[in-house]
């Protein structure tokens, strides 16, 4: 997008780090994408569990920070005894930023996204306290996950920095960015959609759970391409 930033076509996803993945497989993989030419890692401060993939992540590239864009969420729930431990207010942002940066043992944040939307907190505040981040040096680049096409133009009217990604489920067994009208912004307004869970979280490559008619589709072209489902 108009952020400046160079990131490669495909990113390695976080949310297992430190669920499914330990340390020592974290730097793996990490170090795996990084010989692979992935530069772009997407995690979240509720991955892993809670701070456990950001931390993971950060340990895995030291030594190797320049060669990563990383991007992080924040929104989701940190404390479920904590009612400000959630959200986008400004008290939330502030903390969750900080949390963020210790973690990842890194100044900054490349891309910095809303997990999900706050409909308790106003766009105006949200969009104030990450342009503020941005001339903090903090972060880079604001984006945005689960947002609908209505809810980003209310945030972007209120930023002074460009929203430059959204990050919706889009895959071919979740359409629903081509029909409710988040493509068609991304491409009106310079936006770059990320998908999440672009292989269902894996039925598509398994074909676990996924409608038989769709299985018999992927694997007509998986024969007529030579490749596996994934590829596909």
């Amino acid at each position: 997008g108009n952020s400046g930033l160079q990131v490669s076509v495909v990113g390695l996803g976080c949310n297992n780090f430190g669920r499914l993945c330990d340390e020592s497989q974290t730097t793996s993989i990490v170090h795996a994408a990084l010989d692979s030419g992935i530069t772009f890692f997407d995690t979240a401060d509720i991955y892993g569990p809670s701070g456990v993939s950001e931390e993971y992540l950060g340990k895995a590239l030291k030594g190797h920070r320049e060669e990563a864009v990383i991007a992080s969420k924040f929104g989701g729930p940190m404390a479920d005894d904590d009612p400000y431990m959630r959200g986008a207010s400004r008290r939330y942002i502030m903390n969750a930023v900080e949390a963020s940066l210790t973690r990842l043992n890194t100044d900054y944040i490349d891309l910095y996204q809303i997990h999900r939307p706050d409909i308790y907190t106003h766009p105006s505040e949200v969009a104030e306290t990450l342009d503020s981040l941005i001339e903090e040096g903090k972060i880079k680049a604001i984006g945005v996950s689960n947002y609908t096409p209505d809810q980003i133009s209310a945030l972007s009217s209120f930023l002074k920095a460009p929203l430059v990604t959204t990050q919706p489920e889009f895959s071919i067994s979740c359409l629903k960015p081509l029909r409710d009208g988040t493509l068609d912004q991304c491409s009106g307004k310079d936006i770059i959609p990320l998908a999440w869970s672009p292989l269902a979280g894996g039925r598509l490559a398994t074909g676990e759970g996924v409608r038989p008619e769709l299985v018999e589709l992927l694997d007509e072209l998986v024969q007529r391409e030579s490749v596996d489902r994934a590829a596909i």
